[in-house]
């Protein structure tokens, strides 16, 4: 393990490190898609499906998800909320986004009709929010 040490990525390194891996192999290290970062650390031996271990990872992922869903909810209500819309020469429409494509902003209108309008022709703080709203 040792002469092999240095061509483990780091995150692999922490978590082999790590006070929860304990002091001997084998050890489980879970890291993200990566490899940057190092998520949980166990001792093999505690790695059993009725194990404090094992409900600890259940809910270490059940809370990354409930995350991702909380940041998805709030992507959608971002999309869902009508914005002031303003163009160069003034004129404001009150519209929800839909979406940023080719420096094309689909809005929907009150009404329920959907416009494409360029995104170049509206004004600089519309075309910040329609690119933060897309992200």
């Amino acid at each position: 393990m040792k002469s092999n040490w240095a061509s483990l990525p780091k995150s692999v390194q922490a978590g082999l490190s790590h006070k929860d891996a304990g002091k001997f192999i084998p050890k489980v290290v879970i890291t993200d898609s990566q490899t940057n970062k190092n998520l949980l650390s166990i001792r093999y031996e505690d790695w059993k499906n009725e194990s404090k271990t094992m409900k600890k990872v259940d809910s270490y992922f059940e809370a990354i998800e409930k995350e991702k869903s909380d940041e998805q909810d709030k992507k959608l209500a971002e999309k869902r909320k009508y914005y002031s819309w303003k163009n160069f020469e003034g004129k404001i429409i009150q519209a929800q986004f839909v979406q940023l494509s080719n420096q094309t902003v689909t809005l929907k209108m009150r009404s329920g009709k959907t416009v494409n309008y360029a995104l170049d022709k509206l004004n600089t703080e519309s075309q910040a929010l329609a690119k933060s709203i897309k992200n």
